[in-house]
């Protein structure tokens, strides 16, 4: 689970992206051997995607012995700094929020034009409403009162049997509470607005939405194709675009549904179809919870221990056995103050971070230590001489690993500050 914004937007771009490719592989394949209602049903695929990954990660075990790891940062080198990608790295939510913001602008105004060519509605009661508009409808307008709003030429458009077909095709849209779906297609594409992804997966969700009540309404009414056909073709004539979340009678590509009425499936095959996209779901879900790391700053787990050692010229800092528990500090016996120099810092952290301003001839800086998984640590360092940066190292050890960092010239001239950590988890 990651809980820093910018990598929960990473994780969530990357797994649900991964969930929209597999059902636009899928979808096609399972309209056509199990029928629309479980290629529809495929697109849970997202939202699961998008709850798993946040989820704590599995447990993993832990690996044997490692090798030491020597990280040398020579002082007349520019390392990159961790501190200045963040900066950097700061403008990315700015550009988040702008993008959502205006996405959301965008599609209200949409909207609200939309609202305001309907007219006037007129309620007709059984929740259906008239608009003075031959241009609209019919259509399900909202989400948490759906109206099902027809034109002002209903009668005259369709025939009373057409005219069934239509009004049984907007209720199965209310029954399954598609405006609750749709308004969460909007938000994604509000959230997602950099992804492409979401913006195709939207028109290919609504299409099979549109078909999964095409084919409820031939079960609820069998005999009935040829009707709802023209009534279909009689609606599909040139109409404003309706915004997102607003499902419109035929306003979608009409072979596809078309071809779609004559297709029949058993129940014995529908059952079937149901059984495996609850399997694809359920293996998809288990691939991406499987599959996601752990958030470095939030490791839950239990304590681990230190062995830290600072060496700056012939001053050595010197400790063993610091216990760190989850967002807290905890030591062992004696305070870790009895053993740094004065003005030493201890902070609240998911890990160790230790500052140790003007320890010894000129040198300060910080190493913060994290744990991403059971088994593997991130090593952090500032090395600071004299108020200069001098590098900003960092490396990744497993538990029990002995780690070493080395800032100086490779001649062993100027400067030197050496520093071994060796992390492994608390008995």
């Amino acid at each position: 689970m990651n809980t820093d914004p910018l990598g929960w937007l990473v994780a969530t771009t990357v797994w649900s992206s991964v969930a929209i490719v597999a059902v636009l592989l899928l979808r096609r394949i399972v309209r056509a051997r199990f029928g629309a209602g479980r290629a529809y049903a495929l697109w849970l695929a997202i939202p699961l995607a998008i709850c798993v990954q946040a989820l704590p990660a599995p447990e993993r075990s832990a690996g044997g012995q490692e090798a030491p790891v020597h990280v040398m940062a020579p002082a007349a080198t520019t390392v990159a700094s961790i501190s200045e990608t963040s900066r950097n790295a700061g403008w990315l939510p700015v550009v988040w929020i702008a993008g959502s913001l205006a996405m959301f602008g965008l599609l209200m105004v949409r909207q609200r034009r939309f609202r305001k060519g309907l007219g006037r509605l007129v309620p007709l009661g059984d929740g259906t409403w008239r608009t003075n508009s031959h241009r609209h409808g019919p259509l399900v307008l909202g989400w948490i009162r759906p109206k099902i709003v027809l034109p002002a030429d209903f009668e005259g458009r369709y025939s009373c049997q057409q005219q069934r077909l239509v009004l049984c095709h907007e209720r199965v849209h209310c029954q399954r509470w598609d405006g609750l779906w749709n308004v969460m297609a909007v938000g994604m594409r509000c959230i997602f607005w950099f992804n492409p992804l979401v913006h195709l997966a939207e028109s290919r969700f609504l299409l099979d939405q549109e078909m999964a009540c095409d084919e409820a309404v031939m079960q609820t009414l069998p005999g009935t194709r040829q009707a709802y056909a023209e009534a279909l073709l009689a609606n599909h004539i040139p109409r404003p675009r309706v915004p997102s979340g607003v499902r419109a009678f035929g306003q979608h590509p009409l072979k596809e549904r078309i071809t779609m009425l004559n297709s029949h499936f058993s129940p014995h095959r529908r059952i079937v179809g149901n059984t495996i996209c609850g399997l694809v779901l359920v293996a998809l879900a288990a691939g991406i919870w499987a599959a996601s790391p752990d958030d470095p700053g939030h490791f839950a787990g239990p304590g681990f221990s230190v062995d830290f050692k600072v060496t700056a010229g012939d001053i050595e800092l010197e400790q063993s056995g610091w216990i760190v528990e989850e967002a807290m500090i905890e030591f062992a016996d004696l305070p870790i103050f009895e053993h740094l120099p004065e003005g030493a810092e201890q902070e609240e952290y998911s890990g160790l971070r230790l500052s140790y301003p003007e320890a010894t001839r000129g040198w300060s800086g910080e190493v913060e230590i994290a744990p991403i998984d059971e088994d593997l640590f991130v090593v952090t360092a500032t090395f600071v001489h004299e108020g200069e940066v001098i590098a900003t190292p960092q490396m990744m050890l497993r538990e029990g690993q002995d780690g070493s960092m080395k800032t100086g010239s490779m001649e062993g001239e100027g400067p030197v500050l050496y520093m071994e950590v060796t992390p492994r988890w608390a008995d």
